[in-house]
This record gives structure tokens, sequence and C-alpha cells, in this order.
């Protein structure tokens, strides 16, 4: 009997020898600053201002007075029903240290409108007056020039909207749906949803 002891002592032996050597390796580290995608949903309450001033678009212009519109719906539906022509809206976006390029992304901006950050105009889709031009498909997107400093900074977005007359009558114009920022490789795919 005693023959029959010494196979299952050994086996077991083995076993938490095996154990131990696991336990002593240590669980898997998961870092969320190096392993995590920076994205994120610009949805929450934007300044508004109907009517058109390009001193609108620098970071220095107090718009503290603007009301506040929700950043996934029109303005027909916040106050401003049947509006066509032009509006801004405006918000900020703290940038940690150290981060890697970024870009902004509007998937729905009813109708034609220009991207500007710190007052620097970053791109447009579609035409504004006198150059009209209505543009469909996926709009581009937009990079923000200067990040990956070695300080933290607030970048002030404004976006200057003309809403098409013809299309007033069925949607508001501005964001249908709240935009995006993020790193580049995070963005651009998901502009493609």
């Amino acid at each position: 009997m005693l023959p029959r002891k010494k196979p299952a002592v050994l086996v077991l032996f083995l076993a938490f020898l095996g154990l131990s050597a696991v336990n002593s390796v240590g669980a898997q580290v998961f870092d969320l600053d190096k392993g995590r995608v920076a994205l994120t949903r610009l949805d929450g309450l934007w300044r508004f201002h109907p009517g058109d001033d390009a001193h609108w678009a620098y970071p220095s212009f107090d718009d503290s007075s603007w009301p506040l519109l929700r950043s996934d719906r029109g303005w027909n539906s916040q106050g401003y029903p049947g509006m066509s022509g032009f509006g801004w809206y405006r918000f900020s976006i703290r940038i940690p240290d150290g981060t890697q390029p970024l870009a902004l992304y509007f998937p729905r901006m009813m109708t034609s409108y220009e991207v500007y950050a710190d007052g620097h105009r970053l791109g447009a889709f579609g035409g504004m007056p006198p150059d009209r031009k209505l543009l469909t498909g996926s709009p581009p997107l937009y990079v923000l020039p200067g990040v990956g400093s070695p300080a933290e900074k607030t970048v002030v977005i404004a976006i200057r909207v003309w809403h098409w007359p013809f299309w007033a009558h069925y949607y508001g114009g501005g964001p249908q749906s709240a935009g995006y920022v993020g790193e580049i490789s995070a963005v651009g795919p998901h502009a493609a949803r």
C-alpha cells in the first residue's frame, strides 16, 4: 500500500510547485494609460449665438452671455425654430500634457460649416455665401495643431454654421448628433462607422 501513495504525493507536490510558480509571476497588469484608446464624445452643452461675426472665432472672445444648446440636436428644437442663415457654436477642450495628435469629427452638422481652434481655421464642409455649396457624404477630420506639447492646455473650438434656407423648414441648423475628439487613429476609424 505504501508504494501507491508515493505517486499521489508526488503528483500533489508537483501541482503545488506549479501553482507556486504561477503565483510568483503575478497577474496580468493592464496599463490604462498605454492601453487605452483616447476618444471623447462631445456630448453636452455648447454656447450658441445666431448671426455672424469673425471675432467669435477668437479664444479671447467672452461668450459667457450666450445661451447653452445641446450638442446633439439642431437649433430649431432649442428655441430657434425655422432659423436659417448663420449661427456660431463655441466650447473648450482641455488637453493633457504629452497627448498624441488629436482630431475633431462632426458626423452630422446641418448644413455648411467651418471649424476653428483658438481662432485658426482648421477647415470646412460645404460652402458659405456667396460661394454656397451643399456637400453630402462623410465630413472630414479636423486635426488640432500644436497638440503634444509638454504642458496641459485648453483649446477653444468655434464652429461657424450656415444653414440653407430650404432645409430650415425640415431640419434645424447645427449639430444633429454629438461630435468626437480623440487621437487621430481612434477618430479616423470611428468616422467610418
